[in-house]
């Protein structure tokens, strides 16, 4: 199973699994793994946890969800209640839906569309620039953040830890929602 995914990522692995054990499967052989030189990270089992909590606060339609991955820019994959694959990006406080099943998302999607999937080109670019690569538990985050003006430019990225990202965006969005009451 996920042999695209592999394969796009140039790595000689594979994964024995069913779809219905593929969430369980992939956290235990895989978390803590980057793929593509920081690209994507496959988190850690019991990293989940506040990522999970955010994102129903964030979202307090999704009752139970199921984070399973973080890309270079600091999104967060996770599975919905439906088991379909979305994507919350914090520095918009934004979640993409997909209708795809975490296979299909990672085996179709990544090596398919990996722009959609991942805006590989600019972390590429950034890689170019810097000669850098994120490793797990880390993620490029923006400077300034787009609600205060800030460029959506690599030039406004740099390297922070990922757990302390998130958390910066939620509390930067509940000190909004505190000064609009």
């Amino acid at each position: 199973m996920l042999e695209h995914f592999f394969a796009w990522f140039q790595e000689d692995e594979h994964l024995d699994s069913e779809e219905d054990t593929l969430l369980e499967d992939l956290r235990r052989d895989f978390g803590g793994r980057t793929f593509g030189d920081g690209a994507l990270q496959i988190l850690k089992p019991g990293d989940e946890k506040d990522y999970a909590a955010w994102i129903r606060w964030l979202r307090p339609q999704e009752k139970i969800v199921w984070p399973f991955a973080a890309s270079w820019d600091g999104d967060i994959f996770f599975l919905d209640q439906q088991e379909k694959v979305n994507i919350m990006d914090p520095s918009e406080y934004r979640c993409y839906q997909t209708d795809l099943s975490l296979r299909q998302f990672l085996d179709e999607e990544i090596p398919g569309q990996p722009e959609a999937a991942l805006d590989i080109t600019a972390y590429r670019t950034w890689r170019k620039r810097t000669l850098g690569k994120v490793k797990y538990g880390r993620c490029l985050g923006r400077i300034i953040p787009m609600e205060d003006g800030g460029p959506a430019l690599i030039s406004n990225l740099e390297l922070q830890n990922l757990h302390d990202y998130w958390q910066k965006r939620i509390n930067r969005l509940k000190d909004l929602e505190r000064q609009r009451s």
